[in-house]
């Protein structure tokens, strides 16, 4: 265990870098930012100069040659995160990666198992998975309360309207750098709401439930950009077990700020699970006429940004608890997005090995 700050860099300085990794990581006495680097050198300068940070980079080989680091941030465009996350695993440090972990399932493998060979930590960047409600959830399904695990039925819901149709994110007006339109809405740059929001709630799911897919089929509707805008998927497990997943770009933002939804059935019982602000539940019902029910404070299913870049730098520290997003839930994460898409384009159920 070490005293020492840990020494993290941050490889795509953009928005949600600037937004939330950054200022986290500034606030966290255990960490200190000692490079950063960003494609365009113009975010780049804006960067550097709103949070004082002397090291600043474009090519991100750079980053990694002549600095240092204990763990690195990945917070590129979703098509950069395979080719980022690799580099930086093979110059020895622990990852965060954003979500979603990549968009190529042999990728995403490829890198849980580099990882694992170099003893490495490799988490998602899957804020849900880090809260109050989703670690209470994990203490009940590991409780074995609802039995065998039969079926679920998941949904999130988020106000994402605008980014998914190529005109920006309204939220983010008054951001230091506003989202990329190609990263969001661009198909040949993994646009769309499966890889841009979908992937959180796989990511809990599971979390929760630690088994692989086995078969999808799926309808996704397009926006106007021509990427995924609502997405309706089967899944089979490798147990057996089935899903029902939906997800949707078209949420009001005055209203809520997200709908997750999760609805676990099994032989002796079944888990809710509800983080919507505002509305949080955890609770499972048996047949048995038992109910137990989480105690849940207001704001326990807000979407947490900060914890997962707080766990990089207590890994690194050697001072961290369970890892709520490891590399494997973002694989099977990937598997089923992958799966969705491919199943919308050619109207056929898509089996996994």
């Amino acid at each position: 265990m070490s005293n020492k700050k840990q020494r993290i860099g941050i490889i795509g300085a953009g928005w949600w870098a600037a937004v939330m990794h950054i200022p986290t990581l500034i606030s966290n006495p255990k960490a200190e930012i000692v490079g950063i680097c960003a494609t365009d050198p113009d975010a780049l300068k804006k960067v550097q100069d709103e949070f004082g940070i002397p090291y600043g980079v474009t090519d991100y080989r750079q980053l990694l040659s002549e600095i240092d680091l204990d763990g690195v941030i990945i917070s590129s465009p979703h098509i950069f995160h395979y080719e980022h996350t690799k580099a930086a695993l093979e110059a020895g440090c622990h990852v965060l990666v954003e979500k979603p972990f990549t968009t190529d399932s042999k990728e995403a493998k490829e890198l849980v198992d580099l990882a694992a060979r170099k003893n490495l930590n490799l988490n998602v960047s899957h804020g849900w998975n880090y809260m109050p409600v989703a670690e209470k959830a994990l203490k009940l399904m590991r409780a074995d309360l609802i039995g065998e695990f039969q079926h679920a039925a998941i949904q999130l819901a988020s106000p994402t309207s605008d980014l998914m149709k190529g005109k920006g994110l309204s939220l983010a007006k008054d951001a230091l750098l506003p989202p990329l339109n190609s990263t969001w809405a661009d198909p040949s740059k993994a646009g769309g709401y499966g890889w841009g929001q979908l992937t959180h709630l796989l990511g809990l799911f599971f979390k929760l439930v630690d088994e692989g897919p086995k078969q999808v089929f799926a309808f996704t509707s397009n926006s106007e950009a021509d990427v995924d805008y609502y997405n309706s998927v089967s899944m089979r497990l490798e147990s057996g077990a089935t899903c029902s997943i939906s997800g949707s770009s078209n949420m009001p933002a005055a209203f809520a700020k997200f709908q997750v939804d999760i609805k676990i059935f099994g032989s002796q019982g079944n888990l809710m699970i509800d983080l919507e602000p505002g509305r949080e539940r955890v609770l499972v019902e048996t047949f048995s006429g038992e109910t137990h029910k989480e105690e849940i404070k207001e704001g326990d299913g807000e979407y947490d940004g900060s914890t997962p870049a707080n766990f990089l730098v207590d890994v690194c520290a050697g001072t961290n608890s369970e890892d709520m997003a490891p590399g494997i839930v973002g694989y099977r994460s990937v598997c089923v997005v992958e799966a969705m898409l491919q199943s919308s384009r050619n109207g056929n159920v898509v089996n996994l090995s």
